[in-house]
């Protein structure tokens, strides 16, 4: 028989938390959520049991995810912007004409 396993979140570490996990698409999330026994940074959704964020998604107050979103923002526009630049280089370029006679 099987040994049964320690649960991983304890049911008293309930704490309200801001996860910035999906921030550039849907938002910063403001949930209730558990903290793992076994791994002190990873937290579980009380109401979406298959929601799992590890410590860099997840704050305990709003100003440092808002700063977190608004870093996640910068690195992005910077990548779109890289991305871009690299469109315009090919379009400008003999490359971008491709001869099929």
């Amino acid at each position: 028989m099987p040994k049964a396993k320690k649960p991983i979140v304890k049911n008293d570490d309930v704490i309200e938390v801001y996860v910035t996990k999906y921030a550039l698409t849907t938002g910063i999330y403001k949930i209730n959520a558990q903290i793992s026994s076994k791994y002190p940074k990873l937290i579980r959704d009380v109401n979406f049991p298959d929601g799992f964020y590890r410590g860099n998604e997840w704050h305990t107050d709003f100003e440092s995810a808002k700063i977190t979103a608004q870093e996640m923002a910068k690195k992005k526009l910077k990548s779109l912007e890289k991305a871009r630049d690299k469109i315009n280089k090919l379009i400008f370029s003999e490359k971008f004409v491709v001869d099929r006679t």
